[in-house]
């Protein structure tokens, strides 16, 4: 009888809090033809978002392009469930014309939330290094393509590292990642380690620190026209208000940092709300974005008390 009533109670608390607050990401490719000029202040205008095809248990965001085929694109997401409010790590397949979700196969589930399954690739070998700060580490794994899983190799950093990037130049190896904050949305300080080895041990070498909130990875390093990027989010003023594309560069073995451009929700398409995660793969780009159950509800409230992320 009290169990029932602490659920009922929950039950109560979780749909007053939709009602007003709650929402749902989800991923969108963007087609070679229409890529993204990292140099210019951009919305998006040309995404297109998955269609879930009957799918309802969750959603799906923090998108990495596996691979891209002739009739499908394979992608590695946090899948967020809505029985645990907590996320897992899974692969969707969709098809490559009509966006439709085709399949989704779990790679990856612990007792501690997951995100962010950032992909590093060396030869045939496909590593996958998510965000699990709530485990206090960031480990690498893995991809078991064949079995659908990933297989855990080591820890990379002992610390409990945001959304972390891999980057190997010469015969270095870097993960840039920024620690989980004790203030909520402080994402200013981002932290440097470095290796001889893929596999570490990594240590601090670097801090770049930023007056704002726009340090927290957005997604994996790419090359653009000779530039080596690294997308970051912005979160001053809130979280998911765009994607920053930083130039890298090394003086005296210290890494430099140089805004080039960044990209926003579009205010008059879908998924307006927030819009953290930008990768590239064989061409094609592929980002999220969030939308809220109830927008007209939470104009309402955001007039009266504004909402930070």
């Amino acid at each position: 009888m009290y169990s029932s009533f602490i659920f009922y109670k929950m039950r109560i608390k979780d749909l007053i809090s939709n009602a007003f607050y709650g929402g749902m990401y989800n991923v969108a490719l963007i087609t070679p033809n229409d890529s993204v000029d990292v140099r210019k202040t951009e919305v998006e205008k040309t995404a297109h978002w998955i269609d879930m095809n009957g799918y309802t248990h969750g959603w799906f965001a923090d998108p990495f392009i596996y691979d891209v085929k002739d009739d499908v694109i394979e992608v590695l997401v946090e899948e967020y469930e809505y029985h645990n409010s907590k996320g897992k790590l899974s692969m969707i397949t969709v098809d490559k014309k009509t966006y439709k979700l085709l399949k989704v196969d779990e790679i990856l589930c612990l007792d501690t939330h997951l995100s962010f399954p950032n992909i590093f690739r060396d030869g045939d070998k496909v590593y996958v290094y998510p965000e699990n700060s709530e485990g206090g580490r960031l480990k690498i794994y893995e991809f078991d393509y064949q079995n659908k899983k990933l297989v855990e190799i080591g820890v990379l950093v002992e610390k409990p590292l945001l959304d972390s990037q891999l980057l190997k130049i010469d015969d270095s190896y870097y993960v840039f990642g920024i620690e989980r904050p004790k203030i909520r949305g402080d994402y200013r300080i981002e932290q440097i380690f470095k290796s001889s080895s893929l596999f570490g041990p990594y240590e601090k070498t670097q801090e770049i620190v930023n007056e704002k909130n726009e340090q927290r990875g957005a997604g994996a390093f790419f090359y653009d026209n000779g530039s080596l990027i690294r997308p970051a989010q912005c979160c001053e003023g809130g979280y998911g208000k765009g994607v920053i594309f930083y130039e890298i560069s090394f003086d005296n073995n210290m890494v430099k940092e140089k805004m080039l451009g960044r990209i926003s929700p579009n205010p008059k398409g879908n998924w307006t709300q927030q819009l953290h995660t930008f990768n590239r793969h064989k061409g094609w780009t592929i980002i999220d974005g969030y939308e809220y159950f109830h927008p007209t509800l939470n104009k309402l409230v955001s007039l009266v008390r504004p909402i930070k992320g």
